[in-house]
């Protein structure tokens, strides 16, 4: 019994070769598009995110929050841009204590009082939000936290 020619063995060879690169080619290219674009993305988002600072005026009500929780319940908060972007998309979580239970409401900002992209708060601008209840809330407030929607790992606690 004869083997094949090593001409043909090598033709084969090399067909095979270009036949998955013509397959994995175009594939590795856009996963390393992907991966570009997206790194790319993180690294700029980091950097911008690097400026964004806020803190709550302490001119306002009690160190920059009003809240009650009788009857009419509100949470409003003053908030001041001390970084050199603009911030928006604003939202609250409060920690809440009701007896020996603790609880966390994610708050919506009223949209009379929410920073939006096209009107900003904007660096050395301050804003109060008003913070949304649908519900009956009772207890006493621990903290504050106020998140923003550019950057939401930046956010601002504040403990009561």
């Amino acid at each position: 019994m004869k083997g094949m020619s090593s001409l043909i063995s090598t033709v084969l060879l090399i067909a095979i070769v270009f036949g998955l690169a013509t397959v994995i080619s175009p594939w590795a290219f856009k996963l390393s598009t992907d991966v570009a674009n997206q790194t790319q993305t993180t690294t700029l988002n980091q950097i911008t995110c690097q400026s964004a600072k806020y803190d709550f005026d302490s001119s306002f009500a009690t160190n920059g929050i009003n809240y009650t929780f009788s009857g009419s319940d509100k949470i409003d908060a003053k908030v001041v841009n001390t970084g050199t972007i603009n911030l928006h998309g604003f939202s609250l979580e409060a920690e809440i204590q009701n007896g020996s239970s603790i609880s966390i409401k994610q708050l919506t900002i009223n949209q009379s009082s929410q920073k939006t992209a096209a009107l900003p708060l904007k660096p050395g601008q301050s804003a109060i939000l008003i913070g949304n209840i649908s519900e009956d809330l009772s207890g006493t407030l621990l903290s504050l936290k106020v998140l923003n929607g550019v950057c939401p790992e930046k956010f601002i606690t504040l403990d009561v």
